[in-house]
């Protein structure tokens, strides 16, 4: 028998203990499981481990080999910090009182004296692979008088002072509607000008598009900056229409992301409830990517995964068929941020049906041999660099 972490649970106060007996205990959509040793990471120091009031958390009784409540404490869980995928998710009870988690949350157990949780490592940060600086050291530097640069400078200092390259994550500068809508093209442009004349390789991205005047916007920051080879730009469209983004394909870009947790519309239809706003999203995604190359800028699928549903054989195969179809070679792949029980209600997917989220991994690997994963926005120049992650043949002692 193969080693499983001790039980974690929490007393009212969040004080974190270990069951010196019971085991930790996982689900994947409304099944509680026994983690694979080879499916648990060590939990990094910087990860903040949460509890769950007015709920109990499910462990593992090796002695009866059986699941079983555990009415001692709070079940606990850790959101994966980007870089992982979680495989499974926490197995716990809940009360009439208990509240939504809408987080990407996962379990964590308690082993040779060290965390683990549920999740593999998928990708390094691009800044790893170019020994970039960090943004925390360049935006410490400015002195200036924009305050679009202060903000992200205060920002890096209060959020991220003790994860050195996590600030923002990598190299990628993420500017949402928010941004777009509260700082002058003046404001915006200067900012990124000036991460680009300090860093060697700067991903600009510019996500949530839908409102005219903020693609328009985008359009007119694209022109100030100072494009060079170091700089990447991505685009990330809340809403897909050709028409309406037309003007930021001519842009000079170089990456879109398009956003899926499914590409089968029955499935979309009977478990997410809206069926016509996926199919009207999936024939503009292919317009999108036929034209790609007309445009000159390459597709990423990013990949909202969400253990026991992702991971259905219907789903995986809608999938692979998409990426073959369409030659795609990157997939982006994050955790889905959601309260899986509120998602899993209706309980409609049958246990032999999940193939599991390595096992995905695998099928995908097997049948689009080309393809990368990767968690990170990456820079055009790597791409498709090969990191040799995830690790899917990897077998723990």
């Amino acid at each position: 028998m193969y080693k499983i972490p001790n039980l974690l649970f929490a007393d009212k106060k969040g004080q974190i203990y270990d069951h010196p007996t019971l085991k930790m205990c996982c689900k994947t959509n409304i099944f509680n499981i026994v983690p694979y040793e080879s499916e648990l990471e060590e939990l990094p120091k910087y990860s903040k481990i949460k509890f769950i009031e007015n709920a109990k958390p499910y462990a593992y009784d090796q002695e009866s080999a059986k699941i079983i409540e555990f009415d001692g404490g709070y079940p606990i869980y850790v959101v994966p910090p980007k870089g992982y995928l979680r495989v499974s998710l926490p197995a716990f009870l809940k009360t009439k009182d208990s509240k939504p988690i809408n987080e990407a949350c996962t379990a964590v157990g308690f082993m040779d004296e060290k965390f683990y949780f549920s999740a593999i490592k998928i990708d390094i940060l691009t800044s790893d692979i170019t020994q970039a600086r960090s943004f925390k050291d360049i935006l410490s530097t400015y002195s200036g008088s924009n305050n679009l640069i202060r903000h992200f400078a205060k920002m890096s200092k209060s959020i991220y002072k003790d994860i050195e390259n996590l600030t923002p994550l990598g190299n990628e500068l993420i500017l949402d509607t928010y941004y777009l809508e509260n700082n002058s093209v003046q404001e915006i442009s200067e900012m990124i000008n000036f991460l680009n004349n300090s860093q060697k390789d700067l991903v600009i991205t510019f996500a949530n598009l839908t409102q005219d005047k903020i693609i328009q916007k985008v359009c007119d920051c694209i022109k100030e900056i100072k494009k060079n080879d170091n700089i990447t730009i991505n685009i990330e469209p809340y809403q897909i229409n050709i028409d309406t983004i037309k003007s930021i394909l001519n842009s000079d870009i170089d990456l879109v992301t398009l956003n899926i947790s499914s590409l089968n519309n029955s499935i979309a239809h009977n478990i997410l409830g809206f069926h016509q706003e996926y199919e009207t999203y999936f024939k503009n995604a292919q317009k999108l990517i036929d034209i790609s190359k007309t445009y000159n800028f390459e597709i990423i699928l990013n990949l909202n995964i969400l253990p026991g549903f992702t991971d259905i054989r219907p789903n995986v195969q809608s999938l692979i068929d998409f990426i073959t179809t369409y030659n795609l070679n990157f997939l982006k792949l994050s955790n889905m941020a959601i309260d899986s029980d509120i998602f899993f209600k209706s309980g409609t997917i049958l246990e032999e049906e999940i193939l599991g989220v390595k096992n995905m991994l695998k099928e995908l690997k097997k049948k689009c041999k080309s393809i990368k994963f990767g968690a990170f926005t990456r820079s055009k120049k790597y791409l498709y660099k090969d990191t040799g992650l995830p690790d899917l043949k990897r077998r723990k002692r």
